[in-house]
């Protein structure tokens, strides 16, 4: 692992591995390397600590960027947060993979197809979440406005729990949400409908450039 790695390292996790991360800045200073575990802001509560809807806990000035936990959202959400490639060791395995510019591009190029389905869809949902933490109304509001200038037919609906077959039930054109980001980015596959992030909805309605993508955070 450590033998492909040079100067400042970045260093993160979920939750539930963080403790991994003390051990893995023992064994990097040990090789002459510098760690490094970012601060997050308030709504990280250990230093490290990648949330997929937050990624203030990035070291933008690091040479490397290593996460060490299971699954890929996460790192993935930090890959582009930092548009820089991340390292990705999972504990459980000892497998160490890396996500790269060419996986950004093809996730890219499936947004981007779902972003022009907006010009063709003239009732569009604004999905909101009853959840703490989850409950953007301002956002929501904003949506709805900016859809509305655009001409569209817009409903801002409110939910406790975001089920799909319920969404697709309401057979919109697409649906924004201001909801947990990763019903946007990782579970649409689950959906009939074209699920935006608000950026997305912001790039369809030519109020943001194609090249200003970016995750949908929480802070």
């Amino acid at each position: 692992l450590y033998e492909q790695i040079e100067g400042k390292v970045a260093l993160y996790g979920p939750v539930q591995h963080l403790h991994h991360l003390e051990k893995a800045a023992e064994e990097l200073e040990e090789r002459g390397i510098e760690p490094v575990i970012g601060e997050g802001d308030d709504r990280i509560k250990y230093p490290g600590q990648v949330l997929g809807c937050n990624y203030s806990v990035k070291v933008e000035d690091a040479v490397h960027h290593l996460y060490i936990g299971t699954g890929r959202f996460h790192p993935f959400g930090l890959s582009f947060s930092l548009r820089d490639d991340v390292k990705v060791y999972n504990p459980v395995t000892g497998e160490l993979t890396e996500i790269g510019e060419e996986e950004r591009d093809d996730f890219l190029r499936k947004r981007f197809g779902s972003i022009t389905q907006v010009e063709g869809s003239e009732r569009i949902m604004v999905m909101t979440s009853t959840k703490k933490g989850q409950r953007r109304m301002k956002l929501a509001d904003e949506m709805r406005e900016l859809g509305r200038e655009a001409g569209k037919e817009i409903d801002v609906v409110k939910f406790d729990e975001i089920d799909p077959v319920l969404v697709d039930d309401f057979r919109w054109g697409c649906a924004v949400n201001t909801a947990c980001p990763r019903i946007a980015l990782d579970d649409n596959e689950n959906f009939r409908t074209t699920i935006l992030t608000p950026n997305e909805f912001k790039i369809a309605l030519g109020e943001r450039e194609w090249e200003d993508w970016e995750m949908d955070e929480i802070h």
